[in-house]
């Protein structure tokens, strides 16, 4: 029997058609990929904005734990990268400067161990951020952070959610929330103002290394729109909430 016929002319022709051959897959659309960024924003500006207020005992040994791993890790992979420490919460004051932006790492992690909680009751975060972009020495053409660690909302009257969308740097928040509860208040008060990043405060490495991706993040949204920081310029920005 010929081999056509044994085969069947309908099922071979049927075989030979462009349409029997598996489709190719469909093609997803790319995932961007960032540049490096160390080389880009290897001026790196990191200030840590502590709540010293009375509640925050086991957050600020959470602090001084995750500096340490942080700072190594930071300063290894950005090499002129500066690191500052200030609180607020105090009774008298909206904001004192413990350790200003510096490359002298031990010094800077000496001061965090040395931080002593207080008997405020006030949190003006909002004040805090703006006294830190006024007083601190940042560099003009630095990628400007700002670690916001507190257990509290801003007080009430403060316009945070403008402040952060003003600051001329990226401000993220290390908040002593509920990591298991999506709606904890806190968390979606924090996340309402406008804030890079809100990551819970927890002790461990662990947070160190969430932080120390955050600022990697950071520098690939500069390597990818070119900018710096979310706005162009250092503002002076006017104190409201300062003389008690």
């Amino acid at each position: 029997m010929p081999f056509f016929k044994a085969l069947g002319c309908a099922a071979l022709l049927a075989a030979l058609e462009p349409h029997s051959l598996p489709s190719p897959p469909a093609q997803q659309p790319e995932t961007p990929s960032y540049p490096t960024h160390k080389r880009d924003c290897n001026q790196l500006d990191v200030m840590f904005l502590q709540d010293v207020s009375a509640s925050m005992i086991e957050e600020l040994a959470a602090t001084r734990q995750t500096a340490v791993t942080f700072v190594r890790e930071i300063s290894a992979k950005y090499t002129a990268a500066r690191f500052g420490i200030s609180v607020y919460g105090l009774p008298n004051q909206a904001y004192q400067s413990v350790h200003h932006l510096t490359s002298d790492y031990p010094s800077l992690l000496r001061a965090i161990q040395n931080i002593k909680l207080t008997s405020g009751s006030n949190e003006y975060a909002g004040e805090a951020v703006r006294y830190a972009l006024r007083e601190e020495p940042w560099r003009a053409d630095a990628l400007k952070i700002i670690f916001l660690i507190t257990d509290e909302p801003a007080e009430e009257g403060e316009n945070m959610k403008t402040i952060v969308t003003d600051a001329p740097a990226n401000i993220i928040g290390i908040i002593s929330y509920d990591p298991t509860n999506p709606n904890d208040t806190l968390l979606q008060y924090w996340k309402r103002q406008g804030l890079q990043a809100v990551y819970p405060l927890i002790t461990g490495t662990s947070l160190a290394h969430i932080v120390a991706k955050s600022v990697d993040d950071a520098c690939a949204r500069y390597s990818h729109d070119g900018k710096l920081n979310p706005t162009n310029s250092l503002s002076f920005f006017p104190v409201t909430f300062g003389n008690f």
